[in-house]
């Protein structure tokens, strides 16, 4: 239509928070057809403090790691934030498709440091602030070397909360107004 024309992520209302550190490592998710997701198979029995929010998990992970089957999205900012490790995987189609889990943006807002499965685009977006992985044992390698690093954590989480707060409800809408102004001058 001659206009120019941009895509849009999902944009976080996390707030960054600092917190001391409850959990080693959540993951908030339903399961998909009643199966454990990639990341949380991938992951493997791990001897961490582990809790996983979703619904269909109860009797798909030791029941320790279960901590219920739905978790308060209003409070969400205040879980990630006193977490080491955020997880968090794409399904196939939004990871095939280049689509950002919001939970990415919600984890790094929230103060959080994130571990994933790689979407293309993603880090170049966040300023590499994501740490991914391909296999089950780089993800699992992965989770042991930033469990024991407290500063190279703080330093990403720093640098993710910086790119992640970039896509706020009003960041997204003066984004909006511009390009509104922009047809009608």
């Amino acid at each position: 239509m001659g206009f120019d024309a941009e895509t849009m992520m999902i944009p976080t209302n996390m707030t960054l928070l600092k917190m001391r550190k409850v959990y080693d490592i959540v993951f908030v998710g339903n399961t998909k057809r009643n199966l454990a997701r990639k990341i949380i198979r991938d992951m493997g029995m791990l001897p961490y403090n582990i809790k996983i929010w979703g619904w269909g998990w109860r009797g798909l992970v030791p029941d320790e790691w279960f901590a219920g089957d739905y978790y308060e999205n209003r409070k969400l900012n205040q879980l990630y934030a006193a977490s080491k490790i955020i997880l968090n995987d794409h399904h196939e189609d939004m990871r095939r498709e280049g689509f950002l889990n919001p939970r990415v943006l919600d984890g790094l807002a929230s103060g959080g440091f994130v571990i994933s499965d790689n979407v293309p685009g993603m880090n170049k977006l966040l300023d590499n602030s994501v740490i991914t992985y391909d296999t089950p044992a780089e993800l699992r390698g992965l989770i042991e070397e930033y469990l024991n690093d407290d500063s190279g954590r703080a330093a990403l989480t720093k640098k993710g909360a910086r790119a992640a707060l970039k896509y706020t409800y009003a960041a997204s809408c003066l984004k909006i107004l511009s390009h509104i102004k922009g047809v009608f001058n």
